[in-house]
């Protein structure tokens, strides 16, 4: 793979994944709540639902756990419960 001289299609998805997959910090790239590029765009585009205070990002397949936090709600404010984008 020549990225300068000779970029091929493999090469640039060789790029991409790495690039979306470089960690934040350190750790395991692929485990639950992983801080990569990926996991930060998931929340853009993937279903997120919130229950019993806690916000969930799915993976791309809407149904697996990317990510967790904790959400703060307020009983004035009219709550979003679910976003999906499918």
């Amino acid at each position: 793979m020549d990225l300068v001289n000779a970029p091929n299609a493999t090469a640039l998805t060789a790029l991409a994944v790495a690039i979306l997959d470089c960690l934040l910090s350190e750790g395991d790239a692929d485990a639950l709540n992983a801080r990569t590029v990926r996991s930060a765009l998931r929340a853009l585009r993937n279903k997120s639902a919130i229950a019993a205070g806690t916000l969930t990002v799915c993976k791309e397949n809407d149904s697996d756990a990317a990510w967790t936090a904790a959400a703060t709600t307020d009983p004035a404010a009219e709550p979003i419960t679910e976003i999906d984008p499918a």
